[in-house]
């Protein structure tokens, strides 16, 4: 009984030293096989990379710009930096709508891919909704934000908002901002009411409120601060009972602010 304990116990120590070889041959395997595994993950995906950057297949041979009203195509073209017969893999995209977002009439960019070969650039520009005079003459959207200075081939007819130099502008953006968007306020009102005047100059001034100068005659009519929709009818029926007597005003009041119903009117 004793020699067939033994003859267990060895065969019980052949079976667990063959399953620990095996074990250790298998590690040693996976070990010596995993930098060839790798190196040819590491090959391919080169080839791949290298393939996709090189082939003619992805050159690009279309640049296409959408929105462009008053900026120019090649401008935003040439801004973007992308060139055909380039891989189109070889650009960044965001880095891209940066550039192009550096264009004065600019306010929105996205650029895509379109496979295999285009690159599709949309942008949407600022629409001015004054002109600000410091030094020179600059154009303004609604934000009261100053994006671009006015050139002769610009097409532009708006209000001139005066009273902001351009050292306020740079070391008072916030406020000098304010004060556009109240001027642009005002020539609303204006044109909502249908005055009947059109606005040359809007000065500004934190102040004294706004003063407007019409394009005929130049007349001047003081506003002051706020209640612009209620000083805007009140200048409509000052205007009325004007032409109806045969009068020219010089200049109208309206900025009492303890009296809102008080005008004076200086006549020509």
């Amino acid at each position: 009984m004793g020699n067939n304990r033994r003859k267990k116990d060895r065969r019980q120590s052949l079976r667990a030293a063959v399953v620990n070889t095996a074990w250790f041959v298998r590690r040693t395997w996976i070990w010596m096989l995993l930098p060839v595994v790798l190196a040819a993950a590491g090959y391919g995906f080169y080839r791949g990379y290298w393939f996709i950057h090189t082939t003619e297949y992805f050159r690009i041979d279309g640049i296409d710009v959408t929105g462009c009203k008053r900026s120019r195509p090649h401008e935003i073209i040439e801004l973007s930096g992308v060139k055909k017969g380039e891989s189109i893999f070889d650009k960044d995209i965001k880095v891209m709508a940066d550039l192009v977002y550096a264009h004065p009439w600019v306010a929105g960019v996205k650029v895509s891919r379109k496979l295999p070969r285009t690159i599709l650039i949309e942008v949407a520009e600022r629409e001015p909704a004054v002109l600000v005079a410091m030094q020179a003459v600059y154009m303004a959207d609604r934000d009261g934000r100053v994006f671009k200075r006015v050139v002769s081939h610009d097409d532009v007819r708006l209000p001139v908002v005066t009273g902001i130099s351009r050292d306020d502008y740079l070391n008072a953006e916030e406020r000098s901002r304010s004060l556009i968007r109240t001027a642009i306020d005002l020539a609303d009102e204006f044109a909502r009411q249908k005055v009947g005047k059109e606005i040359s100059e809007i000065r500004v001034d934190p102040v004294e409120g706004c003063t407007v100068f019409t394009a005929d005659r130049a007349m001047e009519v003081r506003f002051g601060r706020g209640r612009f929709a209620e000083r805007t009818a009140l200048l409509r029926d000052v205007l009325f009972e004007s032409a109806r007597r045969g009068w020219q005003p010089a200049a109208i009041h309206l900025d009492n602010d303890f009296r809102t119903d008080w005008v004076a009117v200086r006549l020509q």
